[in-house]
Order: C-alpha cells, then sequence, then structure tokens
C-alpha cells in the first residue's frame, strides 16, 4: 500500500516559481535589475508549494483513507 507520492505541482521540489515573479522574469529578461517603473514582486520568488505544503510529496487515495481514520479513532478517544 502506497500512502503518498511526488507532488505533481512541484515534482517533489516542495517549491513552487510565484507567477508574479514569473511575469517580472518575463518582462525583465534577461536579467536586468529591478527599476522603479518596474520594481521587484514582494515575496519570495519560490514559495512553498500550496499543493503539498513545501513537503515534496502528497497523500495517495489510500493515504487520506488512513489519514481520516487515524483522525477519527483520535477523535473518538477524546471524547
Amino acid at each position: 500500500m502506497i500512502l503518498e507520492r511526488q507532488c505533481p505541482r512541484c515534482s517533489g521540489d516542495g517549491v513552487v516559481f510565484a507567477p508574479a515573479w514569473k511575469a517580472w522574469h518575463e518582462r525583465n529578461h534577461p536579467p536586468y535589475p529591478a527599476s522603479e517603473t518596474d520594481p521587484e514582486p514582494p515575496g519570495p520568488e519560490e514559495p512553498a508549494c500550496p499543493d503539498c505544503e513545501g513537503s515534496g510529496l502528497v497523500l495517495t487515495e489510500d493515504g487520506k483513507a488512513v489519514a481520516l481514520l487515524v483522525h477519527r479513532l483520535l477523535n473518538e478517544r477524546r471524547t
């Protein structure tokens, strides 16, 4: 049973290229320094992947089922 797999969005890197930065690089290619008329976008160029939260892995359907079972069992014992 496989519980996790490589994240397809970031290819397992755990980071993605921010769309605002991609657009900025396309406008400023070859790489020129930021100017007053086109400053660098805020935030990191490669933020954590939103699909895997930076781990590079996502749950398979089996993994989701196991996670739900564990969550349910832990919550039952608290009540």
